[in-house]
């Protein structure tokens, strides 16, 4: 998500050298030079990874020691939130302004300008609360298990009641259950924040897929008719 929001970024720069760097070539070095980092990034697992119990009962947990767990959970949520939080906002803004240097300079050979002018704040109002909801949504969804698990690892050593490790371990699913809030409800947010612009665009896309269905069931039809003819 947040290459694609670079990628936006480069494509809507009224600059030719910035058109020019969005290309697929460039877009497969920046996934290998992404997955390099996360390899190296979470290579301490070779280290810090430990194998409670024995098979088939056996788990495998990332935390053997505080130093470990710190890193592990800090790394994991600036890898998954901080960094692509960042790079979705300030890159989201650049393509904003991109769009509205774009639709101003269009604006100007209109005979209505101050209509024009107006969905044109409207349109930046929408993409705004668009981007502010993506953003929000991503710190909802991780920043409290982030908070849950540094409590874990901060509590490791010390002798936990039954009760309290019952308690940990459910506060710990509802943490993780929330995580898949960034990828669940990411359409309910554009949809109750992108306004008509959000709106517009869906109904476009879901009437140029039906008619995309229809020309080929109509295609189809002339196919079975012509061949049965001959």
């Amino acid at each position: 998500m947040a290459l694609a929001t670079f990628d936006r970024f480069l494509i809507s720069s009224p600059l030719v050298k910035y058109r020019q760097f969005s290309s697929f070539r460039n877009a497969y070095r920046m996934i290998g030079i992404i997955m390099l980092i996360l390899c190296v990034n979470y290579a301490n697992l070779f280290y810090c990874a430990n194998i409670k119990g024995k098979p088939p009962s056996s788990s495998c947990t990332s935390i053997t020691t505080q130093a470990c767990g710190f890193y592990n959970e800090l790394s994991r949520i600036m890898t998954v939130a901080i960094i692509p939080g960042l790079i979705i906002f300030i890159f989201g803004l650049g393509t904003i302004r991109h769009l509205k240097k774009l639709r101003t300079a269009v604006g100007t050979t209109t005979t209505d300008r101050t209509q024009s002018q107006f969905r044109m704040r409207k349109t930046d109002r929408e993409l705004m609360r668009m981007l502010i909801g993506q953003i929000v949504l991503i710190f909802v969804s991780w920043i409290p298990h982030a908070a849950e698990r540094i409590y874990v690892v901060i509590t490791l050593n010390e002798v936990k009641t039954p009760l309290r490790t019952a308690q940990d371990n459910l506060w710990d699913q509802i943490m993780w259950i929330e995580t898949t809030f960034d990828s669940s409800l990411s359409f309910y947010v554009y949809l109750f924040t992108g306004g008509i612009l959000f709106r517009q665009t869906l109904r476009k896309m879901f009437r140029c897929a039906t008619t995309t269905s229809r020309t080929t069931a109509l295609n189809d039809m002339s196919l079975t008719q012509a061949q049965t003819i001959n």
